[in-house]
């Protein structure tokens, strides 16, 4: 295999690709943003058809989700810190930057949110986080690829990835992956094309990645080890093309780097210092990981999983949400066709090295396959790229292999990069695949415009047919799940309605079932009072004995009701002493009002703190409620 050397367009010039009249361009892109939501609204259908109700995804997260959305405009309304709250595990509260939040996003969907709910609101967010994600990745593939048809399919690729299948359960943080495309773009301009000023690019770029702060730090720590990458294998490859580029760029990611600064610098240093911050990591490692059968095998969140396939995944670590790497063996032979027949261009060769190296790195720790945990460390795969580059001209073999091992130790030992989940990687690995089927795709559309000019011969005719064939039979197995998932997120009308007025405004208010991590309707309920009260309990992380957690703080409430309501315990089995500590902890927590809400074994739960108050609730629809708490235990 010949391979031509590197050859960098110099500073100041046009990208590979013509570039279209502005009116043209901005007429496509138009119309790309126009399709892709129109999909995501079909994708997710079956919460649209009852937004109000219903929510995109699983039972677990979203509630928790919901209230991230409603808190920061209600913070920023009231004089409250947007990062910080005593609303939920009071009277500590938590931190909300060590949280899955994205307070950006939570603060432009504001007047959604007080109009038309969480519950709504919620739904245009994971709606917006797929559909607009696709779009950018066109954008950024745009770049490479002149046919928009081709560069609309590896949008889709990206935006509709079975990674974003999986994530879209209850994760719009990582699913808000709009500006990952953009910021490499951006980088594009700052190291290759060099057309703008500097300085422009240079705090366009910081404005963007100060905004990932506020949307999610994970992908933005994952996108800038997917740069790291790229960076390295682009110098390996062409060193002497580095130089004169380098005074450009030095000025525009020192613009950059202050401009982010500037804007995120205070954030992250009161997340890391602030109150409630979270010490250690916050993940299991070597949990949340490629399996080396994920990339072939589908789950249940693709639509033509098989039942033995569904099966066999199941046995994965960690869970359905974090099964983000399917590929398909169809995508993954069509992708080896295209990096072997286009391996001269560049953009060919270095999507296809990233990509592969992101996939690596997706694998965690240790190799798992088939769910059996190894002792195999995942760098040793890294032995391979120095074995190709014998027979593979362009492959920086010894760079691939060090690149591996350093990214690996980085993910496995370093602070902040060792809070990245592996299998998210594969989130950003899809936009690799996406620009490779781009490039094959525009590469075979082209014989459709050749009768325009010319005649196109039987062979030229059988290639097209073929490599669209191909590329349908590649993308079809990863397609989404259809109807997607979709659970009722009904709100008791006892919180939604003046009856909740009554709870004195900034009070504590404790609500059975009592909210962990099993169980986040309680923080949706107060989410849909606009905060009318305060909590002492709450699914966040916060630190506790020298760790963190996802539940409250111990207290002999929370774990005597986990075992009411898991039936574990009754009535009967509550003694004297353990009630006596219920009625502490409600002293402690300065409770006003009690409330316990639609549950298992809601009759139990009444009955109990009917026995702890001893007073009867009123009841008011499917809620009961105590009032006035504090003149009734003293």
């Amino acid at each position: 295999m010949s391979v031509k050397p590197v050859q960098l367009p110099p500073a100041g010039s046009e990208p590979e690709r013509a570039r279209l009249p502005r009116s043209n361009a901005l007429l496509v892109a138009g119309v790309a943003l126009v399709a892709y939501a129109a999909l995501a609204v079909l994708l997710f259908i079956n919460t649209w058809v009852r937004p109000f109700t219903y929510s995109i995804g699983s039972p677990g997260d979203p509630p928790q989700m919901m209230w991230f959305l409603a808190w920061s405009p209600f913070a920023l309304s009231h004089g409250h810190n947007p990062f910080f709250s005593t609303y939920i595990d009071y009277p500590a509260g938590f931190n909300l930057l060590w949280n899955c939040t994205f307070p950006l996003m939570a603060a432009i969907l504001a007047p959604i949110t007080a109009i038309l709910g969480p519950v709504f609101s919620y739904n245009v967010l994971e709606t917006l986080a797929v559909g607009v994600s696709a779009w950018t990745a066109f954008l950024f593939i745009r770049r490479y690829v002149r046919n928009p048809i081709a560069a609309g399919l590896g949008g889709l690729v990206y935006g509709f990835s079975p990674g974003m299948a999986a994530q879209s359960l209850g994760h719009p943080h990582v699913t808000l992956l709009f500006l990952p495309p953009l910021i490499l773009l951006a980088l594009d301009e700052v190291l290759r094309v060099q057309r703008r000023p500097p300085l422009i690019v240079g705090l366009l770029l910081g404005v963007m990645v100060a905004a990932q702060i506020l949307i999610g730090e994970e992908m933005l720590a994952t996108t800038a080890l997917v740069v790291a990458i790229a960076l390295v294998i682009v110098v390996a490859m062409a060193p002497k093309l580095v130089r004169p580029r380098a005074g450009y760029a030095i000025k525009a990611l020192l613009a950059a780097g202050v401009s982010s600064l500037i804007l995120a610098g205070p954030l992250v240093a009161f997340q890391f210092f602030g109150p409630q911050h979270i010490h250690g990591v916050v993940h299991a490692r070597n949990e949340f990981v490629s399996d080396l059968w994920s990339f072939f095998v589908p789950t249940q969140m693709s639509l033509l999983a098989p039942p033995w396939a569904v099966h066999f995944t199941e046995k994965f670590a960690g869970n359905v949400s974090e099964w983000n790497s399917y590929v398909g063996i169809p995508m993954v032979l069509l992708l080896a066709f295209v990096a072997v027949r286009y391996w001269q261009l560049v953009i060919v060769r270095l999507a296809t090295l990233v990509g592969v190296l992101i996939a690596i790195l997706s694998m965690g720790v240790t190799i798992h396959y088939g769910g059996h945990v190894t002792t195999m460390p995942v760098f040793v795969l890294g032995l391979a790229f120095p074995l190709l580059a014998r027979f593979v001209p362009g492959i920086p073999g010894l760079t691939m292999l060090y690149t591996t091992f350093v990214m690996w130790f980085a993910m496995a030992r370093l602070p902040v990069f060792g809070d990245i989940l592996p299998s998210r990687m594969m989130l950003i690995g899809y936009l690799a695949i996406g620009l490779l089927l781009a490039v094959f795709l525009e590469q075979v559309l082209s014989n459709l415009l050749r009768p325009l000019w010319g005649r196109v011969g039987v062979g030229g005719r059988a290639a097209t047919i073929a490599g669209m064939a191909a590329a349908a039979i590649a993308l079809i197995p990863m397609i989404p799940v259809i109807p997607y998932w979709s659970t009722p997120s009904p709100i008791p009308a006892f919180f939604t309605s003046g009856a909740a007025n009554r709870i004195p405004d900034g009070s504590v208010a404790l609500i059975v079932p009592i909210s962990n991590s099993n169980e986040a309707r309680p923080m949706l309920w107060q989410a849909a009072t606009d905060m009318r009260f305060k909590m002492p309990e709450g699914y966040v992380f916060i630190p506790w004995q020298g760790g963190n957690a996802l539940d409250p703080p111990y207290s002999v409430t929370q774990s005597t009701l986990n075992q009411l309501i898991n039936g574990q315990a009754s009535i009967e089995t509550v003694d004297a002493p353990t009630r006596q500590k219920m009625v502490d902890d409600m002293a402690g927590w300065h409770v006003q009002t009690v409330i316990v809400g639609p549950m298992a074994y809601q009759n139990e739960a009444v009955a109990l703190y009917s026995e702890l108050l001893n007073r009867q609730p009123e009841a008011v629809g499917d809620v009961y409620v105590w009032w006035g708490v504090d003149a009734s235990h003293g």
